[in-house]
């Protein structure tokens, strides 16, 4: 498991061994907040709802670390010696913590429509459970290249990581479209078009998430 808050203030006297303790810390959070959202989509693709507890506690947590590594940011920013780049870099991660935070929170989500598929009798087709997480293997692969990308500040794999983004988003009309025929043929039920909606629209956005990470490097010095 990974070891959370190891922020050091010895450290701060230093600020680029600051800033890269920040974002070892701040990619910590987000593989866990994938590895969450992971378990989430596949305890609604089985109907399974043992998980919710663990998953919420997990984004209650998320949302406290992300808070100490802002708290810590602040205190990098008061020091005198700070020049205007640390400044903007700690500008730069204040915006990715909250993308990292927005995948959070969709497992958050997730875990509501798992208590709506019992609640109210959804049933999906065995092809959109396949599609679902087809859609979200693909934002994992996207995940594990923009890790390497942000910690290794690798220009390289952004294009791949366009790619792939490209993709979700064409899965995500896939989806969407033959769900709409299937309702308009009479094979599925109108009763879970808002779960489903919702559901895709949430995992597009993760990948959204996940390339402005990737894509923060651009910026970077």
């Amino acid at each position: 498991k990974n070891a959370f808050n190891s922020l050091d203030d010895r450290l701060l006297s230093n600020p680029s061994l600051a800033l890269n303790q920040i974002k070892i810390e701040a990619m910590k959070i987000a593989e866990e907040n994938m590895s969450v959202l992971s378990l989430a989509i596949s305890s609604f693709c089985n109907r399974d709802e043992s998980h919710n507890k663990e998953i919420l506690d997990w984004v209650n947590k998320s949302n406290e670390y992300a808070e100490n590594i802002i708290s810590y940011m602040i205190k990098l920013n008061m020091r005198e010696e700070i020049n205007v780049e640390v400044a903007e870099e700690t500008s730069s991660l204040h915006n990715i913590l909250s993308d990292i935070q927005r995948i959070s929170e969709v497992a958050d989500n997730v875990v509501k429509y798992i208590n709506k598929l019992e609640k109210d009798n959804l049933k999906f087709s065995d092809t959109f459970i396949e599609q679902l997480t087809e859609m979200f293997t693909l934002n994992e692969k996207m995940f594990s290249l923009t890790k390497d990308c942000f910690l290794n500040q690798d220009k390289s794999l952004l294009k791949e990581i366009d790619t792939l983004e490209d993709q979700v988003d064409d899965m995500r009309t896939h989806i969407i479209n033959g769900h709409i025929d299937r309702l308009n043929s009479g094979a599925c039920n109108y009763n879970n078009i808002g779960v489903f909606v919702n559901l895709v629209s949430n995992i597009e956005r993760v990948g959204d998430h996940i390339n402005l990470i990737a894509h923060s490097i651009e910026g970077a010095k």
